[in-house]
């Protein structure tokens, strides 16, 4: 017999901020800071990789692609000064 979810057993999209984020096997995870959200999704779109934002992430994650994409912006304007 195969059970099927309906809508409301989906967890909501508005536990993105402050509630927590499904995680694997219906865990749920600490969301990322509405400060990470912004300055993450600000960072991937001036770094031009749109890929690296993601609305699920968790503090720990966000913090690591804030940092990554900082040293990309940084490698990315050094880049633009040789030429």
């Amino acid at each position: 017999m195969t059970l099927m979810k309906n809508a409301r057993d989906e967890p909501s999209a508005s536990l993105a901020h402050g509630r927590g984020v499904p995680a694997a096997a219906g865990a749920f995870q600490e969301a990322m800071t509405a400060e990470q959200d912004a300055e993450l999704k600000q960072l991937s779109i001036e770094a031009r990789d749109p890929q690296a934002y993601d609305p699920t992430l968790g503090p720990e994650e966000a913090a690591t692609r804030v940092a990554a994409l900082k040293a990309k912006l940084v490698l990315l304007g050094s880049e633009e000064h040789t030429e």
